[in-house]
């Protein structure tokens, strides 16, 4: 809205204070979603860094248990999860 050349009336500064009291209200919302935000991006960094921890350690030492603990023989090259598989 431009103002220039324009007497403010009441009818203006209502809208004008409209606006005012709009734009604290969604400032208020928007800080709440970006700590929301920042809470989510957060919980999801640890959740990949615990799968990853999953997939690269504890799955290829558990198949390991288990195929030693069946298997008479050796196990190389018999894992699945494992990084060195061929």
């Amino acid at each position: 809205m431009n103002l220039s050349g324009k007497e403010i009336n009441p009818a203006i500064e209502g809208k004008i204070e409209t606006f005012f009291q709009y734009l604290k209200r969604v400032g208020a919302l928007l800080e709440n979603y970006q700590d929301f935000t920042k809470k989510t991006m957060t919980m999801k960094e640890s959740c990949n860094k615990q799968q990853e921890l999953l997939i690269s350690y504890l799955l290829p030492e558990y198949e390991k248990y288990c195929l030693t603990e069946y298997l008479s023989g050796p196990t190389d090259g018999k894992l699945i999860f494992s990084a060195t598989t061929d």
